[in-house]
């Protein structure tokens, strides 16, 4: 279940780390943390690291939900970068993206590398190691399954 948030203390950035088995209720609850936090910022360029992600327990009308339900929270039109490296993220990413194209509200932009995931948001970083350097680290929500690994370790 873990999602890991990490933010950049300027409030410019949000990286979003789904680790291991995930399901809507982890979802749900971490959007609620996220853009609860101090450190959120509705402009916020943000990237999605499914790098670790072995199981996302969603079928099409759970992901139409999420996609529904950042669209309330957020508020806004914002582009989201998704790294999604192996070919299960990467088709669930697609789908996503997908879905949240008929809604038009968050763009999704899903790539397998970490320089594709980099450059939609023009970061200037080599890594998501490097980004993750310099933000903060906020725990998972409490849920089933809410072990906490080595934040940085998936990169």
């Amino acid at each position: 279940m873990p999602i890991f948030s990490h933010y950049k203390p300027d409030k410019s950035l949000v990286i979003r780390r789904l680790v291991g088995a995930v399901d809507l209720g982890a979802i749900v609850r971490s959007l609620a943390d996220h853009v609860a936090d101090p450190l959120y910022d509705p402009d916020m360029a943000e990237i999605a690291d499914l790098g670790r992600l072995e199981d996302l327990q969603l079928d099409f009308h759970a992901m139409r939900s999420i996609v529904r339900t950042k669209d309330k929270i957020y508020g806004v039109r914002k582009t989201v970068s998704v790294y999604a490296p192996g070919d299960v993220a990467f088709g669930m990413a697609r789908m996503y993206q997908s879905l949240a194209e008929i809604d038009a509200g968050v763009r999704a932009v899903v790539s397998r590398t970490e320089a594709e995931a980099l450059a939609v948001h023009n970061l200037g970083a080599g890594s998501l190691r490097e980004l993750l350097d310099d933000c903060v680290a906020r725990p998972c929500p409490p849920g089933p399954d809410s072990g906490e690994p080595d934040m940085r370790t998936s990169i």
